[in-house]
């Protein structure tokens, strides 16, 4: 029976209720004008621009190599991660489930032949994954896949990491916007709060421009209705 991958879909309802308690928080800060909203929205997207920009730039340097030793580094660099995860095979859920759907979307078995398994393994057999479906109750080394993960990962990881920093530089930008958006909106909250509740920490010019702003808007409204 094919293992059940439960830890991926709560991994992206969490994310997804990340970003909508972010949205939300925004959103609530700009409808209430809420300056502690405000600022605790533009902080936590501020954290998610750093992370994400370290996250691009670290996919563009890992990925564009110009010489077969940076393209041996990178391999190299994937090849101690997934032999990371396969040494916890046994003993950790997620990095069973991480192998488990590498080997079963690659077809291919061990890192770089089925042969890793009888050492990573203890010599107790290749996971049903190395296997096609239809030898699911018979899995051997034997019926495994022929191939190991490490080429068809590498492969998968170079073809698609510009896809992917594209796509993480358009949210960029957008997140972007937003913040600025949100800081512009704060800081005309935070003097309207300075001149209509501490009218005395503001300067005097700033604090009658805006008085007399508000005066002229009240003269007209009294005159629409006269």
């Amino acid at each position: 029976m094919f293992p059940s991958f439960s830890v991926f879909p709560v991994l992206l309802v969490t994310v997804g209720a990340v970003v909508f308690f972010v949205a939300f928080l925004g959103c609530c800060g700009a409808l209430t004008a809420n300056l502690c909203k405000l600022i605790s929205y533009i902080v936590i997207l501020l954290v998610m621009l750093v992370l994400q920009i370290t996250l691009v730039a670290y996919i563009l340097i890992m990925t564009n190599y110009n010489n077969v030793e940076d393209e041996k580094r990178f391999k190299k660099f994937i090849y101690t991660k997934l032999l990371t995860l396969f040494l916890k095979y046994n003993s950790n859920i997620l990095a069973r489930q991480l192998i488990d759907i590498i080997q079963h979307r690659y077809y291919c078995c061990g890192i770089g032949t089925p042969c890793d398994w009888v050492l990573l393994n203890n010599g107790t057999g290749v996971p049903l994954t190395c296997c096609p479906p239809f030898f699911y109750h018979n899995c051997s080394q034997q019926m495994a896949y022929g191939r190991g993960c490490l080429l068809p990962l590498y492969n998968m990881i170079r073809d698609n990491a510009v896809y992917f920093s594209t796509a993480l530089m358009i949210v960029t930008a957008m997140e972007i916007g937003a913040s600025v958006v949100a800081i512009c909106l704060a800081n005309m909250i935070r003097v309207d709060m300075l001149v209509y509740v501490y009218p005395d920490e503001l300067p005097a010019t700033e604090a009658d421009e805006r008085l007399d702003m508000s005066q002229r808007g009240e003269l007209l409204r009294g005159t629409a209705i006269w």
